[in-house]
């Protein structure tokens, strides 16, 4: 996955969270209205509206933190295994390519 995409994904996912929790608060003041005034018609005060605040604050601070760390990473940084193909080769290098390594059940490096 790439790196733009995993940043889409994570934006997506924390827009989705808060959005979810505005939808059912909106929908548990409307219903709470009914019986026991509410703050707005569309929030919750106690501890109902606590824990729809702190649901939205904390995806905020998550969705923050991992924004950062997307940028931190750099553009030209990817999450595909192109590392491990480099990794195997300076293994293959550092080994060198005997039969010592085949012998001992370790598959021989192509290409050197």
């Amino acid at each position: 996955m790439s790196r733009p995409l995993m940043h889409g994904v994570g934006q997506l996912a924390a827009d989705g969270v808060i959005g979810l929790s505005q939808l059912v608060e909106s929908m548990h003041a409307r219903v709470h209205g009914n019986f026991l005034p509410t703050p707005s018609p569309d929030r919750l005060g106690g501890i109902s509206g606590f824990v729809y605040r702190s649901i939205r604050g904390t995806t905020r601070v998550v969705a923050a933190g991992f924004d950062l760390a997307m940028r931190t990473v750099g553009p030209g940084a990817s999450t595909s295994p192109q590392g491990s193909e480099n990794r195997k080769d300076n293994q293959c290098a550092n080994k060198g390519n005997d039969n010592i390594n085949v012998a001992q059940g370790e598959p021989a490096c192509e290409g050197f």
